[in-house]
């Protein structure tokens, strides 16, 4: 896959996948709507927190998370400061233990998804991606389309010393694209591109786990980020409270 922060765009409509913090940047300069994915762990801790009624402010790596006293803190452990956490950046335990987290206000910091929500700041609307919610955002986003509103969808991937692709970025992406654009107008799509590329009419899931691995302390959590469209919501992320929302589908989207 092109390393490249513009992967795909569509000659029809204004619909875009691009990666990495240079991706969110062009983004922005749209206006449209930026879709952060960050399939393992964000976007699906997100998810998980807001199955269990928690109210969630993301905030990026950097920020000082110690200023929140009664929040709970939700952040990757394995990093030096990992002492300042309450919980793990886990879904799988989140989704297991949503007696904790219920009406409770949580401050979530991670190294790639809370950044990309942050960085998105002046796009028109701020939303995450998953596996798990495709469809609903295929959904959301056809709104936006038909008023030709850019439809910019970021693979996140990782970020140490340099910005690394992270193919279960790319594919959930990839997913977005080409459902958003088959449900909205297949004619735009060339359909031998579309038999090469769209993750769905392959073997996604294996090829991931083959690419990325199960690795002992990470296995639950890698098998629950791979569900595939089992919630009917999109979290938004509200510039005002910086907070993150739910956004049902079933609600009708005011554009």
């Amino acid at each position: 896959m092109d390393s490249r922060p513009l992967i795909l765009r569509n000659t029809k409509y204004p619909v875009f996948v691009r990666q990495f913090e240079e991706g969110v940047n062009s983004a922005v300069q749209t206006n449209g709507i930026t879709v952060i994915f960050d399939n393992f762990r964000a976007s699906n801790t997100i998810i998980a927190l807001m199955e269990s009624n928690a109210l969630i402010r993301p905030i990026r790596m950097g920020d000082d998370v110690s200023q929140y006293l009664d929040w709970i803190k939700i952040g990757e452990r394995q990093i030096s400061d990992f002492h300042i956490f309450d919980y793990d950046n886990s879904p799988y335990f989140i989704e297991n233990n949503p007696n904790l987290f219920s009406g409770k206000k949580v401050v979530l910091r991670t190294t790639n998804g809370t950044r990309g929500i942050i960085l998105a700041k002046g796009s028109k609307k701020i939303i995450v991606g998953s596996f798990k919610n495709i469809k609903a955002l295929v959904r959301y986003c056809i709104p936006y389309l038909v008023k030709n509103i850019p439809i910019n969808i970021i693979a996140m991937g990782s970020k140490a010393e340099v910005e690394i692709s992270r193919i279960e970025d790319i594919y959930g992406s990839l997913m977005l694209y080409y459902e958003l654009l088959q449900e909205f107008d297949s004619s735009s799509l060339d359909m031998s591109e579309v038999k090469q590329n769209h993750p769905l009419l392959r073997d996604w899931k294996q090829e991931i786990i083959n690419d990325r691995g199960l690795p002992e302390e990470s296995r639950d959590d890698r098998l629950n980020c791979l569900q595939l469209d089992t919630i009917n919501f999109v979290p938004e992320y509200n510039l005002n409270t910086r907070m993150l929302e739910k956004k049902n589908i079933e609600e009708k989207l005011i554009v």
